[in-house]
């Protein structure tokens, strides 16, 4: 778990950064060329939509490890902005943990019920 700690930890720095650049260079909008790439229907547009099904992916496992509470959706969402948001999450889970991978993966309640 330490190694997945670090690699998420240097992961998150590595994406702030460049979103960072990004943002300074190109601003905010981020949508348009997202859902434009799609629509072209080529390889970008190919990734773009895969990246989009991971990140409903994320949203609805986030939603779910908390319970589909309130604060679950609105978690969820969030995930719905990428890597910037879910790797610091994923962190911040991790490192509630304890080290346990159960307890990351479906949550502190989910897993004291488990056992």
């Amino acid at each position: 778990m330490p190694v997945f700690k670090l690699l998420v930890a240097a992961m998150a720095v590595v994406i702030w950064i460049y979103t960072g650049a990004v943002f300074l260079r190109d601003g905010l909008d981020f949508l348009t060329p997202f859902f434009h790439a799609i629509l072209t229907v080529t390889w970008p547009g190919q990734f773009a939509l895969d990246f989009l099904f991971y990140l409903l992916l994320s949203a609805i496992w986030v939603a779910w490890r908390h319970g589909f509470g309130g604060r679950g959706i609105a978690l969820g969402a969030l995930m719905l902005f990428g890597a910037v948001v879910f790797l610091p999450y994923l962190l911040i889970a991790a490192l509630r943990s304890g080290g346990d991978p159960v307890v990351l993966l479906i949550g502190a309640r989910r897993a004291a019920r488990a056992r």
